[in-house]
């Protein structure tokens, strides 16, 4: 689900478009959102001390 999300988010949709696409609540797409920005920002920055 995280994959549609994103990219759905990268296309430029609104959490509340992304919420009736996907059936989730707009809170849980921002939480989601925001859970996957920090999960990918620890992810670089890991990659970049490498």
């Amino acid at each position: 689900m995280d994959k549609a999300i994103i990219m759905l988010y990268l296309e430029e949709y609104a959490n509340k478009e992304i919420a009736r696409i996907t059936g989730l609540s707009v809170s849980n797409i921002s939480t989601r959102k925001l859970r996957i920005k920090e999960t990918l920002r620890t992810y670089f920055e890991k990659e970049k001390t490498h």
